[in-house]
């Protein structure tokens, strides 16, 4: 069992990928945004794992994003 940090993910905010460069990554689609976020966070956790998210989330609820994370938390 191991601990991970992250911070700022901001799924569900399209307007995140104006101000920031993350555009870049998912060719300005929140949708891809979410999905590459996801697939990063779950090559790094496992299902013992603890995963604390600093910052902001998600834009608005996330209760659906939150149970496609492979970790306990």
């Amino acid at each position: 069992m191991a601990a991970f940090f992250t911070a700022d993910t901001h799924f569900r905010h399209a307007n995140i990928l104006k101000i920031t460069d993350r555009h870049e990554l998912c060719h300005g689609h929140v949708d891809e945004h979410d999905r590459y976020l996801l697939d990063r966070i779950n090559e790094t956790v496992g299902e013992t794992d603890s995963l604390y998210i600093c910052g902001d989330f998600c834009w608005r609820n996330g209760d659906d994003i939150r149970d496609k994370i492979n970790c306990r938390n």
